[in-house]
């Protein structure tokens, strides 16, 4: 969450969970333990208490500080991928990943919302089982980004946190009101709240700092260039409240993903980049094409979902939703719908791509979501998503995200 740690949350609450950050000091330097601490305001969040000197500091959330070790370290993964962009722009994405998975931890915290080890690791096993069968294949490919199985884990930790803290935010709630609309509010008072409890020093400022002055974009809007071009373990939305595998894209030098996760992406644009105007209400105003990998075994449909989170009326919400996809496919071509699927009523109440357009002048953050059911749903051209929502919810295997902004001028 965050400027550099946000996602926004789509309709019926089915934007899909980013893998989480490690904490400070992990994958290397002195061992460190967490402990739940309460400050002078009454806030619960968690402190990194190290048995030697943690050392330089470049970032403080509450009393947890963020270490300059714990900094290079990631910086170091990320430039391993070998698809980083500018320093800058690396920096500011290995500190939005940092400062926003202290913000889920503390925030957990809070609600005294905890995971087991036996859940993390089953977790892990569910994630890497396929591509990774065995331990020892599994470290050589950490190894070689520079990652460690504690940082896998860690950042595991943090996923499964954010999923229970959607779980609370909806839970009892979601007959009367959407459940994207609670995720939605929740978000931006979460933003707001955390970003007052961090600190950071001169050098590594950026917009989920107290210390940052420049403009703050909407909690729903593209956030800085730290967060939405960052890895999905920088960038944190609330789902559903289900474990998704999202496992993000890593030509735009985002941090590396859990190994084999389902993942979708757009030929069309980078992750958490500008949709060019072709798929918008300023061109053509076709479907973009998106492409997905690592769907899971026995996957029996798919169901995608474009959702603008950041317009009012009817020029947000659905804006295209597409059940009956075929799981052999690999992807859907910009303007295309494959053969045998349906299409469900956008925002406006067409069964058709509704095409991104915010009002002139503002920007409009975009989410695509894709499902993987385990059995097909018999849905006719027109369904109501949020009608036909308990069925293929209830038959989800996985869900993956990816994100994109649009400025009108």
């Amino acid at each position: 969450m965050g400027s550099s740690g946000r996602r926004t949350v789509g309709a019926g609450g089915l934007a899909a969970l980013a893998t989480a950050a490690a904490l400070s000091g992990c994958g290397g330097g002195a061992k460190t333990t967490t402990d739940v601490v309460t400050g002078a305001s009454g806030q619960t969040g968690v402190a990194v208490a190290s048995h030697a000197s943690v050392g330089p500091v470049v970032a403080t959330v509450q009393q947890a500080p963020i270490t300059k070790a714990s900094f290079e370290h990631w910086t170091s993964v990320t430039a391993a991928i070998g698809h980083a962009k500018s320093r800058a722009a690396v920096k500011n994405q290995v500190l939005g990943f940092l400062i926003t998975s202290q913000w889920v931890i503390g925030e957990a915290a809070h609600l005294g919302i905890t995971v087991s080890e036996a859940e993390v690791r089953q977790r892990l096993h569910q994630a890497t089982a396929k591509q990774y069968p065995t331990a020892a294949r599994l470290k050589r490919y950490l190894a070689s980004i520079g990652e460690t199985e504690a940082d896998l884990l860690t950042r595991i930790k943090a996923e499964l946190l954010e999923s229970k803290i959607a779980q609370h935010v909806t839970a009892g709630k979601t007959a009367t009101t959407e459940p994207h609309l609670l995720l939605s509010d929740f978000q931006r008072s979460f933003e707001a709240r955390w970003r007052a409890r961090t600190s950071c020093q001169p050098g590594y400022v950026m917009e989920d700092c107290r210390e940052y002055k420049g403009p703050l974009r909407s909690a729903t809007a593209s956030s800085s260039s730290s967060s939405r071009s960052t890895s999905p373990s920088s960038s944190s939305s609330f789902s559903s409240g289900k474990s998704s595998t999202n496992a993000g894209v890593n030509s735009s030098g985002e941090l590396p993903a859990i190994p084999g996760q389902m993942a979708l992406s757009s030929p069309a644009f980078e992750r958490n980049g500008e949709i060019p105007a072709q798929y918008t209400c300023d061109g053509t105003n076709i479907s973009p094409p998106v492409q997905w990998q690592h769907l899971p075994a026995h996957t029996k449909e798919l169901v995608l979902f474009v959702i603008d989170d950041s317009s009012d009326g009817s020029e947000g919400g659905i804006r295209w939703v597409v059940a009956g996809i075929n799981p052999s496919l690999s992807g859907i071509s910009a303007g295309q719908l494959p053969a045998g699927t349906v299409v469900g009523q956008n925002g406006s109440g067409k069964a058709t791509y509704g095409g991104i357009c915010p009002a002139k002048g503002k920007s409009a953050a975009v989410e695509f979501v894709l499902w993987a059911l385990s059995k097909q749903i018999p849905l006719n051209n027109g369904f109501i998503p949020a009608i036909a929502e308990h069925d293929y919810s209830h038959s989800e295997l996985a869900s993956a995200t990816t994100y994109a902004t649009y400025t009108r001028p």
